[in-house]
């Protein structure tokens, strides 16, 4: 696969934001509660200071603000002040996101055009198809709101498609890297709060016991379907990620490992049912292959599949008891949207998650479903075309984020606003960075 290199591990400036991050962050799931929220800001400026510094000894402006964007995800979701998103929608993420933002544009005020390709210009077309379900928004600033945290997916692109020239080959290793680290914070983070609440009985972050075994794990996240879907694309992240690279050791099965079992403690099926279909998808292609040849590996990768899927199925009824295979209302609510679709085929009911609850009820836990009930086909057919152009540009350029971004857009089915995510930006971010290939010379590499 082109664009990923050989290269030795990350150096300590690589290594520092992961330690540096992962302090902030269990400070704030810890103690954020009962200290100054002031003080939180200091610590939080005082981190940030340090891996900026850090990075730029590496990089440019643009390789450090994406780093810093990255490892900003596992604090997305509150504000930073440690504090509720919902009080003060300002978060480090979003200050960095503004940060790079300003940096495009100053590159394209100084370069004098924007470079485009086919996945920017399909970008901006949805982001201004995007203004018809805005407009007939019931409430306008509810409807804004998630106009801008749909459209931030689709502005990245564009962002990274005109600043990937500024970074080496090398650095996207860096960034993916990341990616797997910040990751494995949040891992590290719901193991905590495991911790405290089975062991010393203290309650800390975003935590809900919700009958007969069920115990939800949100971390400082504000949805567990959210959370158990960026662990899991994490860990989808490390095994193509070394196997692209061609390595495979215990600190890879350790990391995934890491990853899925607080995926699946979180309580939520989203991350596990992705991650479990992805896998069962790339299996079948390798034992097409091998049957091809008449080789014993494909009886033995079959046999490896459904040890997959029972382990998986008996790992998540260990967390969620009887109601493993329930669908949790998801059948009525995505009927329910779909009704509302009908009745406003066009242009749908308008964006606004809390108008949509207060017309209709529960946000549909389906990416089409959402977009058809809120944007009707003028908003849905343009969503389609997009995701399938995202996969067939991540197939034939970029075989790791390939199978990462098909793992949260296969979780988008089961979980309401996808593109609100965060993470799927940022993957989106760093699809944008790929440099695109031939057709005829991305065919000499098999899945």
């Amino acid at each position: 696969m082109q664009g990923w290199v050989h290269m030795s591990n990350a150096g300590v400036e690589d290594k520092l934001p992961f330690y540096i991050v992962l302090l902030l962050t269990l400070t704030i799931l810890i103690i954020g509660e009962s200290i100054n929220k002031n003080f939180i800001l200091g610590i939080g400026l005082l981190c940030w200071a340090v891996i900026f510094f850090f990075s730029q000894t590496r990089g440019n402006i643009v390789f450090t603000i994406i780093k810093m964007l990255i490892f900003s995800i596992p604090l997305s979701f509150i504000n930073i002040f440690g504090a509720s998103y919902a009080d003060l929608p300002i978060s480090w993420f979003n200050i960095f996101y503004v940060g790079l933002f300003i940096v495009f544009i100053i590159s394209w005020l100084k370069n004098g055009n924007v470079y485009f390709n086919y996945l920017s210009i399909i970008s901006v077309c949805f982001t201004g198809i995007s203004i018809f379900p805005l407009l007939v928004s019931y409430d306008l600033l509810d409807g804004l709101k998630q106009y801008i945290n749909i459209t931030t997916s689709f502005l990245f692109i564009t962002i990274g498609s005109h600043l990937k020239h500024n970074l080496r080959t090398s650095d996207k290793n860096v960034l993916a890297i990341d990616y797997i680290m910040a990751a494995k914070i949040t891992a590290i983070g719901v193991l905590v709060q495991v911790f405290y609440v089975n062991v010393l009985d203290r309650e800390i972050g975003k935590y809900e016991y919700l009958g007969h075994v069920r115990h939800a794990y949100g971390y400082l996240f504000n949805d567990y379907s959210f959370l158990a879907l960026y662990l899991a694309s994490g860990a989808v992240m490390v095994f193509f990620f070394n196997r692209t690279l061609g390595k495979s050791n215990i600190k890879m099965i350790f990391e995934m490992g890491l990853l899925i079992s607080a995926s699946i403690m979180t309580s939520a099926r989203t991350g596990i049912a992705a991650l479990v279909i992805v896998f069962c998808i790339f299996s079948f292609f390798i034992i097409y292959k091998f049957m091809l040849k008449g080789t014993v590996y494909a009886i033995l990768l079959i046999i490896f599949n459904l040890i997959l899927i029972v382990f998986s199925y008996l790992m998540v009824m260990r967390v969620r008891g009887i109601d493993l295979l329930a669908d949790s209302g998801r059948t009525q609510l995505n009927s329910r949207a779909f009704d509302v679709f009908l009745e406003n085929p066009l242009i749908g009911i308008g964006f606004g998650a809390d108008s949509y609850s207060s017309m209709v009820g529960v946000i549909p836990h389906n990416l089409f479903t959402q977009f058809l009930a809120q944007g009707g086909a003028i908003l849905t057919i343009p969503i389609i075309l997009f995701i399938l152009s995202v996969l067939w540009f991540a197939f034939r350029n970029d075989r790791v984020l390939f199978p990462v971004i098909t793992c949260v857009f296969i979780g988008g089915l089961f979980i309401p606003d996808v593109f609100n995510s965060r993470f799927l930006a940022v993957l989106l971010l760093l699809l944008s960075l790929e440099k695109e290939y031939p057709q005829k010379q991305v065919n000499q590499n098999s899945f």
